[in-house]
């Protein structure tokens, strides 16, 4: 992730910054967790998972975990991913086939492999008043930052475009 400017804006204002970022890659099991605290302040987190399951599974089980509340708005991807973003939350789901996934027994293999990514922020003394789509959007950037990072770690065989600079939010009706 090479967003360093996104990052600082997202980040609470303060001093006694302290971070951590784990991967665990087994085989069909893949995560990326990363988070940044500012101390006393709050911070952010991020994460990337490679899950099984299609796109309403995946609204379903971020709805379950507490993770969809506040998301009103869509992020537009070209071919085989969705996102969403809130007020101080993204999540991006992008079709991710492991490599090697045709060779195995059909038993064996993911069935709908995908990444499920979720950025959120931890500051909400902070945010900005509504109306202001700044810090929405740093977080739905480093949401899609934290997607190609995921994506070009397990290399994934789908040719999925992700949208590069800032993502573009569409209200949902």
């Amino acid at each position: 992730m090479e967003d360093v400017e996104t990052v600082k804006r997202a980040l609470p204002s303060g001093v006694g910054v302290a971070s951590s970022w784990r991967v665990r890659d087994y085989g069909n099991s893949f995560s990326v967790n990363c988070s940044i605290w500012v101390h006393a302040a709050g911070g952010l987190h991020l994460r990337a998972e490679l899950k099984e399951g299609g796109l309403e599974d995946w609204k379903m089980s971020l709805k379950r975990q507490g993770d969809l509340g506040g998301f009103n708005d869509s992020l537009s991807f070209d071919g085989g991913g969705e996102g969403i973003s809130g007020k101080s939350h993204a999540a991006v789901y992008l079709k991710c086939t492991p490599p090697g996934q045709e060779s195995l027994p059909g038993f064996k293999r993911m069935k709908n492999p995908h990444l499920s990514v979720i950025a959120w922020g931890v500051d909400a003394e902070n945010f900005p008043k509504s109306g202001d789509d700044s810090y929405r959007r740093d977080i739905a950037r480093l949401a899609v930052s934290m997607t190609e990072t995921a994506q070009s770690a397990v290399g994934c065989t789908e040719n999925t475009s992700i949208p590069e600079g800032i993502p573009e939010l569409v209200e949902e009706r």
